[in-house]
Order: C-alpha cells, then structure tokens, then sequence
C-alpha cells in the first residue's frame, strides 16, 4: 500500500495530493522502520482513507474492535458512522444528564426553602396555640 500511495501522490492534483500525503505520513514507517501509524499496513487505499475520519489516538482501538481488512467499503462506513452516532448519543445523553443534575440541585434547594419555611410557620402556630390557650 505504501508504495501504491507514493506513486499517487505525484500524480494528483493539490487536494487529493493533501489526503494521499496524510494517509502516506500516518502509514510510512518511522526512521527506524517500525511502522508510523495506528492504521494497518495492509489496508486498501479506501479502507485507510475512511479510518482517517476516526481520530488517530482512538483508530488503534477501532481496528482492534472490528475485522477492519475484511470489510468492504459500505461495511467500514457503516461501521464509522455508527460510531459517530454512538459517540453523539453519548453527548446527547451526557447534556441531559448534566440538565437534569441541574435541575435536581435547584429542586434540592427548593426542598430545603420550603422546609425551613414550614418549620417556622409550625413553631409561629404552636406559639399561636399556646398564646391562645393561655389568654382564652
């Protein structure tokens, strides 16, 4: 793939030349030879660019999650954009949470007014009571 992905990058225009040399720089081996990336060397040109809409510190876990070679175009999609969805449901509920956590803090609040009010109108009718039985 790596060399497939050189000899592309010479023969495109300025913004396919752009997305080749992002999937050349996170799949070329580092100076060591060791490889430079999260994505799998083996991948097709298509599979590696689709995983390049995952971020690199979560892609490692992606791949080990799914059979990423294995799959074909629409099945990687599919699998990503799952993943997009799980990941705003996940924020979606989070701001609910953090709503609701809100709203329970004020209603907590509310709770302990409302006693404190309650108690001292029962101490101001005890008082009441008292005063009357005394005086009537």
């Amino acid at each position: 793939m790596v060399e497939g992905i050189s000899q592309l990058l010479t023969a495109n225009g300025r913004k396919a030349d752009a997305v080749l040399r992002r999937v050349w720089d996170e799949t070329s081996p580092d100076s060591d030879g060791n490889p430079n990336s999260s994505l799998v060397t083996n991948l097709t040109y298509t599979q590696a660019l689709i995983l390049l809409g995952i971020p690199e510190e979560e892609r490692g876990e992606f791949i080990a999650e799914h059979d990423v070679e294995s799959m074909t175009k629409l099945e990687l999609q599919q699998a990503v954009k799952d993943r997009e969805q799980a990941i705003q449901e996940k924020k979606d509920l989070q701001k609910n949470l953090n709503v609701k956590s809100s709203e329970l803090a004020q209603l907590t609040t509310q709770t302990k007014s409302l006693e404190q009010t309650f108690l001292a109108l029962m101490m101001w009718i005890r008082y009441l009571m008292n005063s009357c039985t005394k005086d009537c």
